[in-house]
């Protein structure tokens, strides 16, 4: 009976070990929000959707995830235009590769450099 309890806990160490060991380094954030860094931000999704968009000051600085939310349609007197097909909202993360800052669009997992945005690893 001894043994089975020891036994038991050296597995609960070790697998409690090996999750926090595969949690990886923590995701990276934008260093500096600037202009420049936005208008890159702002062409790399463009790039991935295929239409512009305008993003906040802060994006991507704070939080390595980017939520657009799809503009509803509305009519000439502004009452929203009710379709069949409804699209969730599309997210965006920032991946680094080397010292590369990437941005990926979750639903397709295509991606695009950002060139002159300078990434950090955010904190865990």
């Amino acid at each position: 009976m001894k043994a089975s309890i020891s036994t038991s806990a050296a597995v609960l160490f070790l697998s409690g070990c090996t999750v926090s060991s595969s949690a990886g380094p923590a995701p990276p954030l934008v260093l500096e929000s600037s202009a420049q860094s936005r208008m890159a931000l702002e062409r790399g999704v463009a790039t991935l959707l295929g239409r512009q968009v305008m993003l906040a000051n802060d994006a991507l600085t704070e939080d390595s995830t980017l939520v657009i939310e799809r503009v509803a349609q509305r009519d000439p007197s502004g009452r929203k235009i009710e379709t069949r097909v409804e699209f969730g909202p599309e997210i965006f993360r920032l991946r680094m590769q080397g010292t590369q800052c990437l941005l990926v669009r979750q639903r397709t997992q295509q991606s695009v450099v950002l060139d002159n945005v300078r990434c950090v690893p955010g904190k865990k």
